[in-house]
């Protein structure tokens, strides 16, 4: 296939495929051009060839950079004309709008100077059948730090990287916005805030093609599979960048970095670069919507007496999906990105009902099926059986899925699984009847409400620290900050908060009511919600001092607790009338009512 031909095709990718056969020949044949044994990122697709960045040097040692064009109508490959050989040239991202393409370039800004190693950002626009020269944008888009990864939207807003000061971190993402008036045009410059920028590094970026959804290289996050950089995924939700989520299906423990739109809609393609070779190189691949596409915000809801996970709107509950998985499971763990999730199957569960009732219904035994690993957003489900876990109840899961944590109660063990085998990497030996387990990046915290016992088993070492809190030691809640965690003992009637790097317990109180056995932190709140089971309500905390502030009447007896990433609604499940339902934190009154998650248990959010 010509040159021509594939670039015609990518170019027409905004809105059908001929068919899936021809894409990946395209792909493949543009894949040999713009990919060799040395470091290539950036690859885009204008109007007037194919234009990618080259490395001189082994990737992490990177020398001179130089930005190539690839002839759509020869396949030649050559230095693009606006790239100047002194000086390196890289990050190229055309604006179809304005017929511009702007690039990273170290070429001296002054003609006193003879370079600029910080780099800046320089654009260059397209006359008749050639590049124009290019031009130094001014500051404050410039700095005299170094930018990174100029692309735009169909606005013509700018967004790129810089490390200058006054940011998050080591390098954090602006916008940029031209303002013009009947006198001058100036530049407007803007950080994009903590949802995107931390105190590490975020650099090389991509924009989906209507500008609301970006993914960045981010480097040395807590989350990175690799430190040099992972990609993550943010996008526009009621006006503002949503919290950027590490996208799990692409990322490996090599570099990530620059991803770009080929189209967006309901088949969604981008092509990347990443460092999964080794040996210094960097090549670019193609990643279809199904593979990296993080789930929607999304409550996740275990029904135990049906075997199934139930996916639901946040805001009104209407069900989106039920996913089958095995019989009598309670617990559930996901990726950050929510793509992958994981249900043990302990099975034991209540009798099942279609009506509500009132009594506990009789429970009944079934053999274990294992755990499944589930893909949330295309309902994909693997089952897998497990070796010396008998009663698999609890689980947990790092943030990309790359180790699952299941508490084993018959051999009183937590095993740590490698879920592409399920082969156990390792075990912890802890007491029978250890029953929930939370991760928190450094530790495992798990309870055993047995012999009412809290443990933290730090993930570096192994070593495993208890504590006693009380009878019935069950429900766990994470402080956002992993400082800290909550435990409520059931038997006990009693709330603890422990200080996680000596496990020690900063007070216990009592918490009234009968049988507290969830837990939720609120976001943004000074507010600790506890389910007290038996009472059939919920009494909130001080999460500092554990002074109870309020109670609310609930319907019938909350097994399973989570809030809001904002901290506006937590939902409870309420498995006597196959419920779950949303509270406003404010209000303290219920907002929405799903009827379809028989005896549900554990709910969790979703991003």
């Amino acid at each position: 296939m010509k040159i021509n031909t594939i670039f015609t095709f990518i170019l027409c990718l905004s809105t059908t495929y001929a068919n899936a056969e021809q894409t990946e020949l395209s792909w493949n044949v543009l894949s040999k051009l713009i990919n060799t044994d040395k470091v290539e990122y950036g690859a885009i697709v204008t109007p007037f060839g194919i234009y990618v960045t080259r490395a001189e040097g082994r990737w992490g040692k990177s020398g001179k950079t130089t930005i190539y064009e690839i002839d759509s109508k020869t396949s030649a490959i050559t230095p693009a004309s606006f790239s100047n050989s002194k000086f390196s040239d890289s990050d190229p991202f055309y604006h179809h709008t304005n017929k511009q393409l702007c690039f990273v370039s170290t070429r001296p800004v002054r003609l006193e100077q003879k370079d600029n190693p910080n780099g800046d950002i320089w654009c260059v626009e397209r006359e008749s059948n050639a590049w124009g020269e290019a031009l130094r944008l001014p500051e404050p888009v410039n700095s005299s730090a170094r930018e990174y990864s100029p692309v735009f939207d169909v606005q013509g807003q700018l967004y790129f990287a810089s490390d200058r000061s006054g940011g998050f971190g080591q390098g954090d993402i602006y916008q940029a916005i031209l303002t013009t008036n009947s006198e001058k045009s100036d530049w407007v410059v803007t950080n994009l805030g903590p949802a995107i920028n931390t105190k590490h590094g975020e650099w090389n970026l991509g924009l989906r093609p209507d500008g609301k959804a970006m993914i960045i290289e981010a480097s040395s996050r807590p989350e990175n599979l690799s430190i040099p950089g992972d990609l993550y995924f943010s996008e526009i939700v009621n006006g503002e960048w949503s919290q950027s989520v590490a996208l799990s299906g692409l990322n490996t423990n090599q570099s990530d970095l620059m991803a770009r739109w080929l189209n967006s809609g309901d088949n969604e393609q981008l092509v990347y670069a990443s460092a999964r070779k080794g040996q210094g190189d960097v090549d670019h691949y193609l990643a279809h919507s199904q593979e990296w596409q993080p789930l929607a915000p999304t409550l996740v809801s275990v029904s135990r007496s049906d075997g199934e996970v139930v996916l639901m709107d946040p805001v009104n509950l209407r069900e989106r999906r039920k996913i089958k998985v095995g019989i009598g499971s309670h617990e559930i763990a996901f990726s950050s990105d929510g793509r992958i999730a994981f249900v043990p199957s302990f099975g034991i569960y209540p009798q099942p009902h279609n009506e509500p009732v009132i009594k506990r219904p009789p429970f009944l035994s079934a053999p274990s099926e294992g755990v499944s690993s589930i893909d949330l957003l295309t309902g994909n489900v693997e089952q897998s059986s497990l070796l010396d876990c008998k009663r698999p109840h609890g689980v947990a899961t790092d943030y990309q899925a790359t180790r699952v944590w299941i508490t084993c109660e018959v051999e009183g063990t937590i095993v740590e699984y490698d879920p592409k085998t399920w082969k156990s990497n390792r075990s912890f030996r802890l007491d029978k009847g250890v029953h929930k387990v939370s991760f928190t990046h450094d530790y495992l915290i798990a309870t055993n409400p047995d012999i009412g016992t809290a443990y933290r088993i730090e993930l570096k070492t192994g070593e495993v620290k208890k504590l006693v809190t009380g009878a019935g030691a069950e429900g766990i809640a994470i402080s956002h900050d992993g400082k800290n965690a909550w435990v409520v003992n059931s038997s006990d009637a009693t709330l603890c908060k422990i200080k996680i790097v000596d496990m020690s317990a900063s007070w216990c109180v009592k918490t009234g009511g009968k049988f507290p056995i969830a837990i939720t932190e609120v976001a943004d709140k000074d507010e600790l919600w506890v389910s007290r089971l038996a009472s059939q309500d919920i009494a909130v905390f001080s999460k500092n001092d554990g002074k109870m502030i309020t109670s609310l009447t609930l319907p019938s007896g909350a097994l399973g607790l989570t809030s809001s990433r904002n901290g506006n609604l937590v939902y409870a499940s309420l498995p006597r009338l196959n419920q779950v339902v949303s509270i406003n934190t404010s209000s303290k009154k219920i907002m929405a009512a799903n009827d379809s998650v028989m005896e549900g248990d554990d709910v969790k959010m979703v991003r």
